[in-house]
């Protein structure tokens, strides 16, 4: 059973004063609907509700990033344990899940 919590707060509004990431606020601005922000507390507003919110930014993140393999491949494991070289497998693995999937 799901939390009633998280119904309300899924149900919640934020403004586009209250996010500051351009973007979003601009598609707030032209598609959102007049709320009560529960952030600033400003009525008239547009604004979208945190479940609005939060389905955008899960989809902006699965065009954009590319999960990483929490594990070493063979390759990996091989030029981890050459003593010749100097490769970090967890230096790689950081930059890798911090780059875009789509580098364009």
């Amino acid at each position: 059973m799901r939390d009633p919590k998280i119904n309300e707060l899924k149900k919640k509004a934020i403004c586009t004063d209250c996010v500051g990431e351009p973007y979003l606020q601009e598609q707030i601005k032209s598609q959102g609907t007049r709320w009560l922000c529960h952030y600033c507390g400003q009525k008239g507003r547009r604004s979208y509700t945190l479940e609005e919110m939060s389905d955008l930014i899960e989809s902006a993140f699965n065009s954009h990033y590319t999960l990483t393999p929490a594990d070493m491949d063979g390759f990996e494991w091989a030029m981890h344990k050459d003593l010749e070289i100097d490769y970090d497998w967890g230096a790689t693995r950081r930059t890798d899940q911090l780059c875009q999937h789509d580098r364009s």
